[in-house]
Order: structure tokens, then sequence, then C-alpha cells
């Protein structure tokens, strides 16, 4: 059964917490955050869609997910580290102002389309080494998945921002750990502990990862650290979770 991650406020809020309180202030103005700002300041995010999931076996202190088909608009870093990945995605889908993005076979002087926010802010790890740390650096790649209403990248406005990004996310089987307070990021010895913690945990099942791991992000920077969610996730293959009884979209 398809669930959603409970704690989520503003996808462009969310991550680098470092954003300018202006930008927090811009932020809550367009959405509306007069009401709910009370209750994201204590964790509540529920009221953002999240990017959709079913739990295929859960161990208690983490889980092997299996992750819905998405769409999702990414950047890569390119000197601006965290801050500047999220203030590009945040300006396709409009948050500070109008929409840097156009719609597919419209003339160039139709009006962008404003986009919902959704939860969480993903930060993908770059991969070193499959027996190590995985770090990540100012050129890996940051994404907002977009509202389910998009079925394919070819049904979302087209960024008019060359170093943004459409992408279609398929279904994937990820081993997930949960975590509060506040992460700055995959280089944030925090996230790194969680990851080796999950690395253990899974290894004691005999899985290995299948690729990068995630940073997942659910709170804009106003929300208290102790209600603060995040959590760190590892791709699992296919050939594994059979070995395990488990099969996607179950």
């Amino acid at each position: 059964r398809a669930s959603r991650h409970p704690p989520s406020p503003i996808s462009a809020c969310c991550v680098p917490g470092q954003l300018r309180l202006a930008h927090c202030a811009v932020c809550a103005a367009y959405m509306g955050l007069v009401l709910s700002f009370p209750g994201e300041v204590f964790g509540r995010i529920g009221h953002y869609e999240s990017y959709a999931y079913s739990v295929l076996k859960d161990y208690g202190t983490w889980s092997i997910r299996c992750y819905a088909p998405a769409v999702a608009v990414e950047t890569t870093g390119t000197g601006g580290g965290d801050d500047g990945s999220f203030m590009k995605l945040a300006r396709y889908i409009g948050v500070f102002s109008k929409p840097e993005n156009t719609k597919r076979g419209a003339a160039s002087s139709s009006a962008p389309t404003a986009i919902a926010m959704t939860t969480p802010v993903i930060s993908e790890s770059v991969a070193v080494a499959m027996t190590t740390p995985v770090i990540s650096d100012p050129g890996a790649a940051m994404k907002f998945v977009l509202p389910s209403k998009y079925r394919s990248a070819a049904d979302a406005p087209a960024p008019t921002d060359p170093n943004v990004r459409l992408v279609d996310v398929p279904e994937r089987a990820m081993a997930a750990i949960r975590f509060s307070g506040r992460c700055k990021g995959c280089q944030d010895p925090v996230a790194l502990e969680r990851y080796q913690e999950l690395l253990r945990l899974m290894r004691e099942l005999g899985l290995e990862p299948a690729g990068a791991w995630e940073l997942h992000r659910f709170n804009p920077p106003f929300t208290l650290a102790r209600f603060r969610t995040n959590e760190v996730l590892v791709p699992v293959a296919q050939d594994a979770l059979t070995k395990l009884g488990l099969k996607m979209g179950e």
C-alpha cells in the first residue's frame, strides 16, 4: 500500500540551512504559511505532497521501500554548493519570483507555470567506492520531485535555465534510515554516520549498495532541530530483493 512520508515542508525552503531569513520570509508569503508556520516550527509537513513509496519490509530502525515512478527537476552544483543548487530549483517552480519555465509547445511569450512545492529535497552523493564512505561534492545533483500530476518529464513545463533539467525517475527499491536534527548535506558528519549505520544493517542481510546514496530533507530552516526529519537512502538491486523474498510493487 502506497504511503507518503509524514514530515515535510517546502521543497524550496528545505535544504541548505544557510538560506537567509529573507528567503524564508518570501517563501512564507508565497505559500501562505502564516497559518501553517506554527505547525512547521514543530515539524508538521503533512500538508505538502511527498514522494510516494510503499514499505516492502520494516526492520524497526530501518526499512526497505519501493518508490513510485516520479518526475523530478534537478541541477548539478557549479560552485554554489547546496545553496546555489537549491536556488536554481526554487526559481524553476517559482518560489521566490516568476517561475523560470515555459509551457511546451507554447509561444515564448506565454506565462510560465507555478508548480506546487513537494517534499523532500533530495541531495545525491557521489560514489567514490562502495567499500568506503560516499561523499558529495560541489558537482553532486540536487532534485525536487514534482507533483504526481506530472506523469512524465515531457508533461512538465520546460526549464528556461540551461543548468536545470527534468528527469523521469523510475520505480526503485531503497533502503532507508531516518534521523532528526540539523543536517547540512551529504558531507555532514551526521549524514555520513547514518550512511555507515545503514550500510552495516544492510550487510547483516547480505545487501550491498546498488548505486550512490541520497539524503532526503523535509523541513524548512525554521523547524526546531529536534523536530526535523532527515533520511539517508541507499538503492537496493532487484536480485537482492528476490533473495529476501521481496518484490517491487507489493
